[in-house]
């Protein structure tokens, strides 16, 4: 007879709330019925920082030197946005450090006059 295995699956809120929760102050920066393309923008500008946490990676190297358009959404300077990204990875850091999920895509959209956003993520 086959011993029974147990499989532990982590329980975590749906990535779009960590996300949103995440980037808070960014989603803040914006109007109150944001575009699609900026809210998406925004939330991909802070899922890098958030990717490059989880991975060890340097987010100032990284992300900075490709974030121009979400900068300039956010209406930051490059200096702003080097605080910024300093911002976001402390709150990684203090308010989401045992959530090793790697956000492997955003989706933001409209239906019926709400925005809906939809955020894949993995455990790395």
């Amino acid at each position: 007879m086959l011993a029974a295995r147990e499989i532990v699956v982590p329980v975590a809120k749906k990535m779009s709330d960590t996300l949103i929760e995440f980037a808070r102050p960014l989603v803040d920066r914006l109007p109150v019925d944001p575009r699609v393309d900026e809210l998406k923008l925004v939330l991909t500008f802070a899922s890098f920082v958030w990717n490059c946490v989880v991975n060890g990676a340097n987010a100032h190297e990284l992300v900075l030197p490709n974030a121009q358009t979400a900068l300039d959404v956010l209406r930051l300077s490059l200096a702003e946005g080097e605080v910024v990204v300093d911002d976001l990875i402390r709150r990684k850091g203090e308010m989401f450090a045992d959530d090793d999920r790697i956000v492997m895509g955003i989706e933001v959209y409209r239906r019926d006059g709400e925005l809906r956003i939809l955020a894949a993520s993995a455990w790395s």
